[in-house]
Protein backbone atom coordinates (compact mmCIF):
# COMPACT_ATOMS: atom_id res chain seq x y z
CA UNK A 1 0.00 0.00 0.00
CA UNK A 2 1.35 3.36 -0.71
CA UNK A 3 -0.45 6.68 0.41
CA UNK A 4 -0.20 9.99 -1.55
CA UNK A 5 -0.46 13.24 -1.20
CA UNK A 6 -1.64 15.05 -4.98
CA UNK A 7 -2.05 18.64 -5.17
CA UNK A 8 -2.87 21.21 -7.84
CA UNK A 9 -1.77 24.56 -7.56
CA UNK A 10 -2.84 26.84 -10.46
CA UNK A 11 -0.66 30.45 -11.09
CA UNK A 12 -2.64 32.76 -12.84
CA UNK A 13 0.30 35.15 -13.25
CA UNK A 14 3.98 35.27 -13.16
CA UNK A 15 7.28 35.97 -14.91
CA UNK A 16 9.51 33.60 -16.33
CA UNK A 17 13.09 33.70 -17.43
CA UNK A 18 15.41 31.75 -18.87
CA UNK A 19 17.32 28.91 -17.15
CA UNK A 20 20.80 30.81 -17.53
CA UNK A 21 19.55 33.85 -16.24
CA UNK A 22 19.32 32.03 -12.29
CA UNK A 23 22.17 32.28 -10.15
CA UNK A 24 22.37 29.86 -7.61
CA UNK A 25 24.92 30.16 -4.45
CA UNK A 26 24.79 29.54 -0.43
CA UNK A 27 22.10 31.91 -0.35
CA UNK A 28 19.50 30.75 -2.68
CA UNK A 29 19.16 31.48 -6.34
CA UNK A 30 19.24 35.31 -7.83
CA UNK A 31 19.39 37.09 -10.86
CA UNK A 32 21.48 40.03 -12.00
CA UNK A 33 18.93 43.23 -12.97
CA UNK A 34 19.79 45.42 -15.79
CA UNK A 35 19.75 49.38 -14.16
CA UNK A 36 18.38 52.34 -16.18
CA UNK A 37 22.70 53.10 -16.31
CA UNK A 38 23.82 50.21 -17.86
CA UNK A 39 24.39 48.59 -14.23
CA UNK A 40 23.46 45.19 -12.74
CA UNK A 41 22.41 44.88 -9.37
CA UNK A 42 21.94 41.50 -7.53
CA UNK A 43 18.46 40.60 -6.34
CA UNK A 44 17.24 37.26 -4.61
CA UNK A 45 14.22 35.23 -6.31
CA UNK A 46 11.80 32.79 -5.16
CA UNK A 47 11.88 30.52 -8.08
CA UNK A 48 8.36 28.40 -8.98
CA UNK A 49 8.03 25.77 -11.34
CA UNK A 50 10.42 25.21 -14.80
CA UNK A 51 8.54 25.64 -17.38
CA UNK A 52 9.16 24.69 -21.22
CA UNK A 53 11.33 27.31 -22.54
CA UNK A 54 12.31 28.78 -18.70
CA UNK A 55 11.70 29.29 -15.12
CA UNK A 56 8.76 30.95 -13.36
CA UNK A 57 9.93 33.57 -10.51
CA UNK A 58 7.42 33.87 -7.99
CA UNK A 59 8.99 36.56 -6.01
CA UNK A 60 11.71 39.21 -6.58
CA UNK A 61 11.22 39.90 -10.21
CA UNK A 62 8.83 42.35 -11.41
CA UNK A 63 7.22 42.16 -15.26
CA UNK A 64 9.28 44.33 -17.68
CA UNK A 65 12.28 44.20 -15.97
CA UNK A 66 16.03 43.21 -17.67
CA UNK A 67 17.93 40.45 -16.26
CA UNK A 68 21.42 39.27 -17.76
CA UNK A 69 21.23 35.81 -18.95
CA UNK A 70 24.98 34.79 -20.42
CA UNK A 71 28.34 35.77 -18.58
CA UNK A 72 26.68 36.05 -15.08
CA UNK A 73 29.50 34.29 -13.39
CA UNK A 74 31.72 37.44 -14.47
CA UNK A 75 29.57 40.31 -13.00
CA UNK A 76 29.78 41.96 -9.59
CA UNK A 77 27.16 44.12 -7.98
CA UNK A 78 27.58 47.98 -9.70
CA UNK A 79 29.85 46.70 -12.84
CA UNK A 80 28.78 48.51 -16.07
CA UNK A 81 27.54 45.90 -19.26
CA UNK A 82 27.09 45.99 -23.13
CA UNK A 83 23.59 44.85 -24.60
CA UNK A 84 24.92 42.46 -27.51
CA UNK A 85 22.72 43.15 -30.37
Amino acid sequence: TVNVRVSKRTVVKCVSVVPSAIVRDTNGAFVWIVKDDMTVSKRRVKLGNAIEDGQTVISGLEEGESVVSLGTHKLAEGAKINIAK
